[in-house]
Parts: structure tokens; C-alpha cells; sequence
């Protein structure tokens, strides 16, 4: 604890822990590690001038060498006291002596320089490695990164022993503090939620929620302004401000709109003067060189509102000829394109606004920038494929990437030296300050390698030729800070951090492999074991923090990065991470393992033959086989009704019945052969059972390994694996339900259907008028139990009461304007417009081409209220009546669309981009391309049949040989993503009534039997539900099971009516039209009763229609004579008789005598 002579004035050197600290009267302890501070280190008397100390991070400045208001450790503005300034000033007006900097630099410069290169040491090199970098390079650490890179091969040429040391994890840590040394979980950490985290639920559409692509919840945010935390959190303090100003993009010249603009521009928005300069530095670009661009850059960033600039650049970026690689090179070889970037993110940002790089342009930007990488990647395919690349070769044919490279370590170099210089107990927001604004912007270059790769894969190119750039980029040395950051860091910054690391590995498998020092491999295992063992006796069974969650995903990583000697096997306490790792593998790999399939044959199949077990397993069953197996077995136990799982003896089929599944009957696969696989995939869902608590689901597609393996294996899932979880989610998230009245006036609806119109605004439909009084209540309205009402309804003009017909008949008529021209939303498919191919018969959610801003806005939030709806039927299971495409279904399950689902719904869809990639393999002539092309522009045919621009202009573009690839791209991608917003949108809705994130558990096709209901009428099921009653009137005329009119009724169901017509029938006598999934979901059973008006002996039964009670799911059925009679009346009153009305009521026949008229 003495004070060094080495140290400068104002500061000592605790005897514990070595932190160098400033002298403050107020601190009497070590600020890291809590020991005294010793009596003969006091305060100095007078303040120094030329110290400044940063209110953040709490670094002593020495202005005598830099003047700037900047800190170097935690980029944030420092404020300057009055001597401070005095110094300043004296100091530029050469007022002081140099000898006092001299003196200065002899005595502290060796230290920090030492400290300095110390903490530069986090991404993999020795210390006198970082040492030598820094003098070489002016003590930038930006530069010293670099050149580490560059002379990384002749450096560890000059000392291997030092190289190795490092690499194997066994650097000195002495000179750490002790938090920084081991992994010591927080109480938060250690501590086991009391919920599932699956289980959480959003209260509000535009709270925080990952999503495919959440620029348009930015964009609903900020149209609400709600401005929101930098995490992502609301602020309760945010204010309302207008939009941001739009870009509009123009090959020729910038356009800005003169819209109000939010942030430092206050209000004036673009002002001319600033079109001005924007201008002239548009036309004077071409003539311009890369550095001299930049400085003019950074001085517009100063003249200029931070934002306006910043969108700026991102055109500019945009309008260059980044296909030629000419602009972006040229800044990259200067080292500009780091300065830019780093400008753009840190350049007037407002900490309490969100993070910049989650905007459209930064989207854009990182779009550009993967274009660029693209390209490099192709010359080192060129050049690897003869020789190996040195790394100052490398630089110079991939500058982008190695700028970006380098731009991620030195950011997460300033979090290292921000968690080493912060004391632990003080400065906790201004650390998670930091490790947010630089995080952030590590994280968004990390995020363009991923999207190269993704992109690189699609294009498909060959692994082996990408592992020599993507080396490069998912280096070791990018691991090794990673890791040091997570054993330095607590709070949400290790779970982002290891969530981080987990996903670099995800996107790098199978192109290079990541290693992890042994030490460190190992310090995060204990790390797990122990952590697993103090949530199990602090949490529930089963439940598992977000942040233990990502430390398992971590060690997945880490344990698949290994060579297969070199994993171990976990036994004992340790078994349940086995489990994880046998599920894991059976996702990587694609199939089901063999340790799986050897257990399962020593149980059950022992006598037999293995190798015929492995051939059945591994050679006859395709994952096709599968799915078939899989909805053979959920149906079997969909249809018992009970919780008993279906057994291996349940699995017969009659052999008329094999046709239902093509692929097992066209490999003739036997019931023995469905035995033995059916033990193998209940093998593999009993360990996905105990596996699912220890995946975070929330994740969005291509951010973890696990989460996208169960995405993967989800339709070899058991629907009584999914149930249990699904159930507990659904039962910890029910709520009360409230008393809420909801008007309906049916009049007006039928009015606006009358006139044709459509309605945009949203005010004269059923679905409309629901939604406009249910707006202010809580998304908790929408959380009620099983058969329980959201709400009464009160029809405007009937005296019907709501004891639950008028209920169920506003949910099956919202339904169906869901499909009709009245609401915006909805439209049939182009199959049908063309009446070709199939699903002729199902609706796609309308495009946005012919809507203004407005009405925009209006739709997506009947979107939103369409999801909500979803979500009530799902809880209730008051199923709407909806034939929605898998376009639709899929992006609510995070599944992907493909070719083959729009082509499902549009089979022309791809004929002209299938031509044209024939002529391009065919390597046919300009004039014959052009010839057979025709006068094909670059335009699209929307959902509803308009015609949409891919570019700007796009119908003045024709397409020939040079343009064709762009327009192939531009094409599938609008095809493929033409209702991606409008799906958000009924996602975010769905969010806020059941548990999102285990919607990942569910294939398409399980949620729109949740939501819809089985389309199958299955008249076995319901003849199993009904009871027989007399007449509702005078109770006489029992009605018997064998009564003719009943065989003849159930008669009629089998043979006369197809399956459209059983669902009309179910929705006349219940108002409903689908049938529940099993005998435990019914609310009530089917009633036939004695038809009280026919009963006479001298009244004729054949001129009766049936009399339904759809509250009461009752109907009275005349005694027809045959059954032709009785299937005409029926379908006449199933057509024409779906009003639901009180006229047949004591209460309405007395109004009606009052007023002198009959019913």
C-alpha cells in the first residue's frame, strides 16, 4: 500500500491488488478490492491543472500530453475545472515550460506503457509483443492491433515458447484484480428464476421482442416515440419527437426529405445550407481521395447534426460503385473505412436513445459491406488455391476485412480496459455504459462475418474454399478476448458475451475451427457444474436462468470445437450435460446417433440382430419416413384424448389405410420395422424433454446452435413432448378474466359489405369494431382459460343475450371477413385468381404496394389485432374459422419460407427466373438472350396482382445478360419475404397473449391446428359426444339413440355430406365450425332433441326446418322420412338460416304483440 516514486502525483498503488488509483479525499479504501488505503498516502492539497479525471470511468488525465475532451479508456466527454482550462490555455500559448512534460514522461511512462501492453495481451499475443506494437506505432491501439496481425507469423517465428505459453492459456494473471482472475457468479446469476423464462409474455406490441427482422418494431417505436433505453428496456422518461427525416436512394444524387428531423437537429430538420454542402461534396466525390474524404466527412459530423450526417454517409456508401470495390478499398487501404465507421457509431450518440447500429441504415451499411467482403473472398479463393496466404498479403487483398477485423478487437479491448480500470463496488451504470456502446458495435461487425458466411453458403461455395478467408476473420484472437471479457465481466454484458461467442462458433462451423485455451476450457465447465448445482437447490425443477442458458450453450460450443479424442464424457451429477450433448449432436450431424440408437437396442431389441437394427435406423427410414411416423404417432394420441403415451402396439395400420402415408408405403415398411424406430425417436424426445429447460428459445434463427437444432428436429418432436411444456407455459400465464362488453353493430357491417367498400380505416367491420373496443384494454383480457369468453357481446338491435352464441358467432364472422374484400388484409392466393395447381382455396396476407403511410400504420395494427385473436383461440380453443397458406403460418414458428411454400400458392411465380437462369447455364448470345427474354423489366406481381418496382425506376430497367443475376436476387427475395412485416406484426400481437418463444417448439402446421382447429370433421367423435333430450318447450318427446330419424341423421353425416358441408352443419347448430381436437376439449356434448313444432300426429315432418341452440349446442331434429328430405332441409338451413337472433323468445314475442305484429 506505499506509495511509488514511479507513480504520479495524486495517485498510489494498492499493496493488495496493485490497482493505481487517484488520491480522493472521500475514499479511504481501495475502490477494487476494499483494502485501506494506508495513512501516510493523503490527499493533495491544491489541484493539479494538467490532471483531469474522467467522471466515468474515473481516469487521471495528463492534459500536458493530451489536450482533447475525449477519455481514451470510455470514449466519453470529460468535463475540465478551471484549472484545468487555465492549464489548457497556458499550455497553448506556450506559457509552460516543456521540461515539466519531460520529467513527467521519464516517470510514469514506462508504467502505463507496461499496463497498457498488458491489457492489449487479452487477444492472444505476449507482452512484449504488445510492447514493441505500441512503440512502433505512436501508443495507438488501434494501429498496434494491427500491425500484431500483420506480423503475427514473424513474431511467433522470433519466440515460440512465449507463443505457446499464451496459447495454452498459462499467461501470468497476477497483475489482474481478483474478479477478473476466476469466474464468480453473481447472486443473480446463481439464482434459478422462480418461471421459465419460455414462459414470458409481452404486455404491449411494442415492448422489446426478438424478431426475423425487427425494423419495422423500430419503426412503430419510434413512429410512437418511445424513445427507449440503449438495452432495449422502455424509459419511462422517453419524450415524443417526430420522425426521422427520409432517405430516398438515386444513382445520381442524394435526396433528402425536408420533414421534421428528431435528435440534435432540433427542429429545423434539413436546412438549404445543408443541401448545399451535401452537394457539393456529391459533385466534387469522384476527384476526392480516400483520406481527404474522410477528414471532410468528419468535419461535415461536426457542422452538421450528428443524425443527418450519420444518414448521410450511409447514402453516400450506397450511391457508390461498391459492385467495383473501388470506393471501400480505397478508404480501407488508408485505414479511413475504421474512422468512418467508428464516427458513425460514436459521433454524437445520446446514451439514452437506442444504439444507432439497430436502425435501417446501419442495416444497409452492413448489406454493403458483406457485398464487399463477398468480393474479397473470391480473390483469396483465386490466390489460396495455389499457395498459402501470409497475413500482410492477406491485408492487402481483403482490406475491408481486416479493417473490420480489427475495428471488433480494439472495441473490445476498450470493454477490457474499462472492466480492469472500474472498481467493482463503484461505477457499475457507467461500466454497463461502455460495455453497451462497445459492445454494440463489436457485435455489428461480428454480425456482417456471420451474414458473409450465410451468404457465402447460399451462393454456394465450397467450405474448403472459404476456410482460408474466414480464418481470418473468426480468429483465435477474437476468441481469446471474448473469453477474457466473459470471466472479466458480470450482469447482462457475460450472458450477451457468451450468447456471443456461441454464435460465432454456430456460423463458423464447418468453415474454420475455433479453440479455446485448455485453462480457460476448462474454468468454464466448473463454472457450469457449479452453477447447475446452485440453481437445481435455489430455483424450481426444470427452470434455468437466461444466463445459464447461454454459459450451456457456450460449453456446447466449446465441447464440439474439440477434436472427437479429446471430448469428454460426463457421468454421474454431470449426466444431464451428456444429454445435452447427445441432442446437440443428433442436430448437428442430421440423424439420430448411434450411442441413441445402441441404447435403444439393448433395451428392447437385444435377441435381434444389430445389424439389421442400424440398417432399419440408419439406411431404410429417410427423415421423410419420419415426419410420417411422427404424425402417425400424434395422431394416435390426439385422437385417445388421454395423457398415456401412445405404445409401439398402437402403431398397427389396416392396410387401407397405408395410403395416408406415401413414403412408408412406398418402401413397404412393416410394423416391425415402425416398432423399432418408434423406440428411437421416443428415445431421443425423452432426452429432448429433459434438454428444453436448458435452451433459450427466445433466440432468433442463426443465433444458436441449440435453438435452431430444435427448430430443426421439431417435426420429429412428439406432440406429448411439446404438450407438457406448452400446457405448464399456457397455465403459468393465465389470467383472471374481467367483465368487458364489447357493441357490435351488425347493420353497419352488412352495410359496408353492401356498398362494396373496404375498410382501411378500420371502424365499420365486425372485426373493426371488436378491435377498436378492445384497444385500451389490457393483452391480459386476452389470457382466460379453456372455453372461457374475452368478453359479452351486445348486438345493436337484437335482443339476443350473450350466453355464449352471439360470443361464439362474432369470432366465426370475424373469420370470415378475415377472407373477404372487406378488410385490407387477406386476399386468395394467385392460384386461385388463375384457377391452377393447388390450395386454390387458401388466402395470403395482402402486400402494402397501393397504401400510404397512414393507412399502413392502421393495417399492421389489424395485424397485431389478428395475432392477438390467434393467440385467445389458442388459449380458449374457440378456433377461427382461417385458411391461411404456410407463407403465413411458417414466420410465426421462426421457420423459413422457401420456393416451394410460394409456389404452393403461386405456381407461376417462378417461371420467368427459371427461364432466365436456363438461358444463363446455356451461356446463350446477347441478341438470344434478349430475344427470349423479351420486355422483362424489373418489376414484380404482388399478392394482390399489382405490379411492384425491385429498384428505383424499375419498370424503365429492362433485363439483359449483365443485369439478369441482380434481377434473379432482387426477384426471389421480394417473392420470398413479400409478407415477412405483415407476419411480424401478427407475431408481436401473438407475443402479448401466449409465451412466444416456445413457438419454436411448433411446426407450421402444429400452430394452425391450435388456432383453426382440425379441419376433419370426424363424425365418430361427435356421435361419441352426443346425447339425446326431449323437446326444449314442453320437455315431452324423448328422443331415443336408435330413433330412424338418428340413424338416419348420422347416415346423412357419413354419406351425404362431404367435409365443407359437416363444418357448415357444426357452425349452424354451435356456431363454430371446427370440432375440438379430443373428447376433453368439449365444452358441452351435442344434443338432438325432439322437434317441438312437428310433434303433432296431423303435422308432416318433411315441411320442417331443424331448430338450432347454439349456446346450448342443441338441435331439434324434425322426424324427416327418408334421407334425402333431411339432408335438403338441412343444408337449406345450414345455407340460409346462420342468424342468430332472440325472435324465438317470451321476451321478444311480448314486444312484438305490443307493437301489433306476429314472428
Amino acid at each position: 500500500g506505499e506509495s511509488s516514486n514511479l507513480l504520479a502525483p495524486g495517485t498510489w498503488q494498492c499493496g493488495v491488488c496493485t490497482y493505481i488509483q487517484p488520491v480522493q479525499a472521500a475514499y479511504q479504501f481501495c475502490s477494487m478490492c476494499g483494502a485501506k488505503r494506508p495513512e501516510n498516502v493523503s490527499a493533495p492539497s491544491k489541484e493539479d491543472g494538467w490532471q483531469a479525471v474522467c467522471n466515468v470511468c474515473t481516469l487521471i488525465k495528463d492534459l500536458r500530453f493530451d489536450r482533447s475532451r475525449t477519455c481514451s479508456v470510455c470514449a466519453e466527454p470529460m468535463e475540465f475545472t478551471k484549472a484545468n482550462k487555465e492549464f489548457v490555455r497556458r499550455m497553448e500559448q506556450g506559457l509552460l515550460s516543456p521540461a515539466t512534460a519531460e520529467a513527467k514522461e521519464e516517470t510514469v511512462s514506462e508504467e502505463m506503457d507496461k499496463q497498457e501492453a498488458f491489457l492489449l495481451s487479452v487477444i492472444g499475443f505476449p507482452e512484449k509483443s504488445c510492447e514493441r506494437a505500441l512503440v512502433s506505432n505512436g501508443k495507438d491501439p488501434l494501429r498496434a492491433i494491427s500491425w500484431l496481425i500483420s506480423e503475427k507469423e514473424n513474431l511467433a517465428n522470433a519466440d515460440p515458447k512465449a507463443y505457446f505459453t499464451f496459447s495454452d492459456g498459462k499467461g501470468s494473471r497476477s497483475k489482474l484484480p481478483p474478479s477478473m482472475r476466476e469466474l464468480t457468479p453473481t447472486r443473480e446469476e446463481e439464482a434459478a428464476p422462480s418461471m421459465n423464462p419460455c414462459f414470458h409474455v409481452l404486455t404491449n406490441t411494442w415492448d422489446p421482442m426478438i424478431v426475423m427482422n425487427d425494423r419495422s418494431l423500430d419503426q412503430k417505436a419510434s413512429s410512437k416515440g418511445d424513445m427507449g433505453n440503449t438495452d432495449g428496456t422502455p424509459n419511462k422518461h422517453s419524450r415524443r419527437t417526430s420522425p426521422s427525416p427520409s432517405v430516398t436512394q438515386s444513382p445520381d444524387r442524394l435526396s433528402m426529405s425536408t420533414r421534421r428531423g428528431r435528435g440534435g437537429g432540433g427542429d429545423k430538420g434539413l436546412t438549404p445550407s445543408d443541401l448545399e454542402k451535401v452537394s457539393d461534396l456529391d459533385e466534387d466525390i469522384e476527384t476526392m481521395s480516400g483520406e481527404r474524404l474522410v477528414d471532410t466527412w468528419l468535419k461535415i459530423e461536426r457542422e452538421l447534426t450528428p443524425l443527418i450526417t450519420r444518414t448521410t454517409m450511409i447514402e453516400f456508401l450506397l450511391n457508390m460503385p461498391t459492385h467495383q470495390d473501388t470506393f471501400l478499398a480505397k478508404l480501407a487501404k488508408v485505414g479511413g473505412l475504421m474512422r468512418m465507421i467508428k464516427a458513425y457509431c460514436h459521433g454524437g450518440i445520446d446514451s439514452k436513445r437506442d444504439p444507432i447500429f439497430a436502425s435501417d441504415q446501419a442495416g444497409i451499411l452492413a448489406e454493403s459491406l458483406t457485398q464487399a467482403l463477398l468480393q474479397e473472398l473470391a480473390k483469396v479463393r483465386e490466390e489460396s488455391k495455389s499457395r498459402h496466404i501470409p497475413e500482410k498479403t492477406f491485408y492487402a487483398m481483403a482490406p475491408i476485412s481486416s479493417q473490420l477485423s480489427v475495428l471488433a478487437l480494439d472495441q473490445l479491448v476498450i470493454v477490457y480496459r474499462a472492466l480492469y480500470h472500474f472498481p467493482l463496488r463503484q461505477g457499475r451504470k457507467a461500466r454497463e455504459r461502455i460495455h453497451r456502446r462497445h459492445l454494440v458495435v463489436a457485435r455489428w461487425v461480428i454480425d456482417i462475418f456471420i451474414g458473409t458466411v450465410q451468404a457465402a453458403e447460399s451462393a454456394s461455395i465450397r467450405r474448403e474454399d472459404m476456410r482460408e478467408f474466414f480464418s481470418r476473420l473468426f480468429s483465435s484472437h477474437l476468441v481469446d478476448a471474448i473469453v477474457g471479457l466473459i470471466i472479466g465481466s458480470q450482469g447482462e454484458a457475460r450472458t450477451d458475451l457468451m450468447q456471443l461467442l456461441a454464435s460465432i462458433n454456430h456460423a463458423a462451423k464447418g468453415v474454420v475451427r475455433l479453440e479455446v485455451s485448455q485453462s480457460n476450457r476448462l474454468l468454464l465447465q466448473r463454472f457450469m457444474i457449479k452453477t447447475h448445482g446452485t440453481q437445481r437447490r435455489t430455483g424450481r425443477s426444470g427452470c434455468f436462468s437466461p444466463f445459464f442458458q447461454a454459459l450451456v450453450e457456450l460449453n456446447v460450443s466449446i465441447h464440439f470445437m474439440q477434436k472427437v479424442s479429446d471430448r469428454k464424457t460426463y457421468k454421474g451429477e454431470e449426466s444431464w450435460f451428456q444429454d445435452v450433448l447427445q441432442v446437440a449432436e443428433c442436430m448437428q450431424e442430421g440423424r439420430l446417433t448411434d450411442a441413441i440408437q445402441l441404447q435403444v437396442w439393448g433395451q428392447i431389441a437385444r435377441t435381434d440382430d444389430l445389424t439389421e437394427f442400424l440398417r432399419i435406423n440408419n439406411v431404410v427410414f429417410t427423415r421423410e419416413c419420419d415426419e410420417e411416423l411422427v404424425d402417425l404417432v400424434n395422431r394416435i394420441y390426439i385422437k385417445r384424448g388421454t395423457r398415456r403415451p401412445t405404445q409401439a402396439h398402437d402403431l398397427k395400420i389396416a392396410p387401407n389405410e397405408i395410403v395416408q402415408f406415401p413414403c412408408m408405403q412406398a418402401l413397404s415398411i412393416h410394423h416391425k420395422e415402425r416398432t423399432y424406430r418408434f423406440h428411437v425417436l421416443a428415445k431421443l424426445n425423452e432426452r429432448i424433454h429433459t434438454v428444453i429447460p436448458l435452451i433459450n428459445l427466445s433466440v432468433p434463427p442463426g443465433k444458436s446452435s441449440l435453438a435452431d437444432g430444435i427448430r430443426d428436429i421439431r417435426s420429429i418432436m412428439f406432440w406429448s413432448t411439446k404438450e407438457r411444456l406448452w400446457n405448464a407455459a399456457l397455465a403459468q400465464t393465465r389470467c383472471i378474466r374481467r367483465e368487458v362488453r364489447v357493441t357490435i353493430d351488425k347493420l353497419r357491417a352488412h352495410k359496408c359489405k353492401q356498398d362494396n367498400r373496404v375498410d382501411f380505416d378500420g371502424t365499420e367491420t365486425i372485426f373493426a369494431q371488436t378491435m377498436n373496443d378492445l384497444k385500451h384494454q389490457s393483452t391480459r383480457l386476452f389470457r382466460i382459460g379453456n372455453n372461457e369468453r374475452a368478453f359479452k357481446v351486445v348486438e345493436v338491435g337484437f335482443n339476443s343475450q350473450d350466453i355464449g352464441g352471439p360470443y361464439r358467432d362474432t369470432l366465426e364472422t370475424i373469420g370470415k371477413e378475415l377472407e373477404s374484400p372487406v378488410l385490407p388484409l387477406f386476399v386468395p392466393c394467385n392460384n386461385s385468381r388463375v384457377q391452377m395447381g393447388r390450395n386454390q382455396d387458401v388466402y395470403v396476407p395482402s402486400s402494402f404496394c397501393n397504401t400510404n403511410p397512414w393507412r399502413r400504420e392502421r393495417v399492421l395494427q389489424m395485424f397485431e389485432f389478428v395475432g392477438k385473436l390467434m393467440g385467445l383461440a389458442i388459449r380458449t380453443q374457440n378456433f377461427l374459422n382461417c385458411h391461411f397458406s404456410e407463407v403465413t403460418w411458417k414466420p410465426l414458428v421462426w421457420d423459413r419460407v422457401t420456393e416451394t411454400d410460394v409456389l404452393a400458392v403461386d405456381a407461376v411465380a417462378f417461371r420467368t427466373v427459371n427461364e432466365i437462369k436456363r438461358l444463363k447455364r446455356r451461356d446463350a448470345g446477347k441478341e438470344a438472350f434478349e430475344k427470349a427474354v423479351g420486355d422483362v423489366r424489373f418489376v414484380v406481381r404482388s399478392s394482390e396482382g399489382s405490379e411492384v418496382e425491385l429498384l428505383r425506376g424499375g419498370s424503365n430497367i429492362h433485363v439483359n445478360m449483365d443485369n439478369a443475376a441482380t434481377y434473379i436476387n432482387l426477384y426471389r427475395d421480394y417473392k420470398l419475404n413479400e409478407t415477412r412485416t405483415q407476419c411480424e406484426a401478427m407475431r408481436r400481437g401473438l407475443a402479448t397473449v401466449i409465451p412466444y418463444q416456445i413457438l419454436s417448439l411448433f411446426t407450421w402446421r402444429d400452430l394452425q391446428d391450435q388456432v383453426c382447429g382440425r379441419i376433419h370433421i370426424d363424425v365418430k367423435l361427435l356421435e361419441s359426444m352426443t346425447r339425446y333430450a326431449g323437446s326444449r318447450r314442453n320437455g315431452r318427446g324423448f328422443v331415443a339413440r336408435d330413433a330412424p330419424h338418428v340413424r338416419l341423421f348420422w347416415r346423412m353425416m357419413q354419406e351425404k355430406m362431404d367435409n365443407f358441408q359437416r363444418s357448415k352443419l357444426i357452425f349452424f347448430v354451435w356456431g363454430r365450425s371446427r370440432l375440438p381436437l379430443n373428447r376433453k376439449s368439449f365444452e358441452q356434448k351435442f344434443t338432438i332433441m325432439a322437434h317441438a313444432s312437428s310433434m303433432a300426429s296431423y303435422k308432416n315432418p318433411d315441411k320442417y326446418l331443424p331448430v338450432a341452440h347454439t349456446c346450448f349446442f342443441q338441435l331439434e331434429l324434425p322426424e324427416y322420412s327418408n334421407i334425402d328430405t333431411m339432408y335438403e332441409k338441412m343444408m337449406y338451413a345450414c345455407t340460409h338460416c346462420t342468424s342468430i337472433d332472440g325472435d324465438n323468445t317470451e321476451a321478444a314475442r311480448q314486444a312484438a304483440s305490443q307493437r301489433h305484429t306476429r314472428l
